[in-house]
């Protein structure tokens, strides 16, 4: 019994210091008032961080891949 009594304060003592930092986490504040950039509209830019649409499986570079920005009717 004495042995639990122990280790629980004991854990709750390690755990304060975690509950006092985690409450100076910033805020974002008035969101509505500050000035933002409109995303609407064609964009023309494809985002491949990894290059998954320009390599086909043999690591060779891929004619179609959407990477091509290609129209198709």
């Amino acid at each position: 019994m004495k042995t639990l009594l122990k280790s629980s304060i004991a854990f709750l003592l390690l755990l304060v210091p975690v509950l006092a930092f985690g409450q100076q986490v910033l805020q974002i504040m008035n969101v509505g008032a500050r000035q933002t950039t409109s995303l609407d509209g064609q964009w023309k830019t494809i985002v491949d961080p990894f290059e998954n649409g320009y390599y086909d499986y043999r690591l060779k570079p891929y004619d179609g891949g959407y990477a091509q920005d290609k129209t198709y009717s």
